[in-house]
């Protein structure tokens, strides 16, 4: 091999012995170190010089309680040529815990000489940390969590047992078609559809509402989150649930009310609306698919010029968290181009998770035109009054004068 090939070859290995993110180290049989890779000290704290001038450091950093298991593995591994694997705790210099995921080996020249053993120390701290969340999760008594592999359940936890009243060894031992059994036939196809589209790496996290059966046949809610996974090395999706049956009831229950409601009222998100009741469209003289189809500019328009910046003024410091007026009037136009006045009840909710307002609507439009015809006729009356051809005046009980006409201040020759 030529000189290139040899440097070639040396700065491959030597850029796998320095890999950023595994520690390695290769000890002697004397108990010293030939080599130590830099990124011990990113996952233990100490420097590669620490170890090279005190080896026993690597057993001292070796959590207390994982001690003895390390060096129990550290005996066998002598007598056996196979790399092993084991996982130990280890203090980091700062004093943080840590895992390790340990694998080493013997290492022998060609004529047989032990020559030490060689290691690397992988940090799985935070793959530990998510374990300890998940086991934490699993074992909620609020969340049903399960994994669905092959259309079947290969693992379910007690409240996942309890909400769809099977045991979790039967869960387990359904079959796929058992399995799909359990969806209503509203939701059948597209959940196994989708869930078979959720078993790929990029398939984003999902969630969704379907209704499922019992072990009884009574029908329930459930609130689903699915999430790609694996299992056993292959792919599967990983779901977790919370039985929203008596929100579902409840809001079809105020769903019938709302639908039913002599108040006009709507949900809007995005500037669209996402739910109009049958009251507000005939306010405007509308059907309600005509109105949950419109965009913002549709919706803008249904607006009188004249109130459209007050009103979008209104829901631009309501939408950011800021203090809106709760109740107003303002103008809209009906679909026959007449005006009509509505007075508004407002208020930021949430709607499928996000944030959303509600309004609420009586016309007025009768009033204000019964006001402006009482307006009118006030006007009329006052301008006969004012130009009457006779002096007028009227007076109240103590003989004060209250209203006159022109004539009469002509008449008596003083100002008003």
């Amino acid at each position: 091999m030529d000189n290139a090939a040899l440097r070639e070859e040396r700065d491959y290995w030597r850029s796998v012995a320095e890999d950023p993110y595994d520690w390695e180290y290769w000890q002697a049989p004397d108990g010293s170190l030939r080599f130590v890779s830099p990124s011990c000290e990113d996952i233990s704290g100490y420097a590669p010089a620490d170890f090279y001038g005190d080896p026993g450091l690597l057993l001292r950093v070796v959590h207390a309680d994982d001690r003895a298991y390390f060096e129990r593995h550290l005996a066998s591994e002598c007598a056996d040529a196979s790399t092993q694997t084991i996982e130990f705790r280890i203090i980091h210099r700062s004093g943080e815990l840590r895992w390790i995921k340990h694998r080493c080996r013997p290492v022998h020249a060609a004529d047989g000489r032990f020559l030490g053993r060689r290691a690397r120390n992988l940090d799985i701290t935070g793959e530990r940390r998510a374990e300890s969340a998940y086991t934490s999760l699993a074992g909620s008594p609020l969340q049903g969590i399960f994994i669905v592999q092959d259309e079947r359940f290969v693992y379910a936890n007690d409240k996942w047992a309890e909400i769809s009243g099977y045991s979790v060894a039967e869960l387990l031992a359904m079959s796929a078609s058992e399995t799909a059994m359990l969806i209503h036939p509203d939701h059948r196809e597209q959940r196994i559809r989708s869930g078979q589209e959720e078993q790929f790496a990029d398939a984003p996290p999902h969630r969704f509402e379907i209704r499922v059966f019992r072990r009884d046949g009574s029908i329930y809610w459930i609130d689903l989150y699915a999430t790609y996974t694996t299992h056993n090395g292959r792919p599967a999706v990983h779901f977790a649930c919370v039985d929203v049956t008596e929100r579902k009831e409840a809001e079809a229950a105020y769903r019938t009310l709302v639908d039913h409601s002599l108040q006009g009222i709507f949900l809007l998100q995005d500037d669209r609306f996402v739910y109009v009741n049958a009251a507000f469209a005939a306010m405007l003289g509308h059907e309600p698919e005509e109105l949950l189809v419109m965009g913002p500019e549709g919706l803008r328009k249904l607006v009188h010029p004249e109130d459209s910046e007050r009103l979008a003024r209104y829901h631009s410091a309501r939408t950011a968290g800021e203090e809106a007026p709760p109740y107003y009037e303002s103008r809209w136009i009906a679909k026959d181009g007449s005006t009509r006045w509505l007075h508004a009840s407002v208020a930021r909710t949430t709607f499928h998770g996000r944030s959303a307002i509600q309004a609420s609507f009586i016309d007025v439009t009768e009033r204000h035109l019964a006001d402006r015809a009482l307006r009118d006729h006030a006007a009329k009356l006052h301008a006969v009054f004012e130009n009457a051809a006779v002096a007028v005046n009227l007076v109240d009980v103590e003989g004060r004068f209250v209203e006159v006409n022109r004539r009469f201040v002509e008449f008596m020759g003083y100002s008003r």
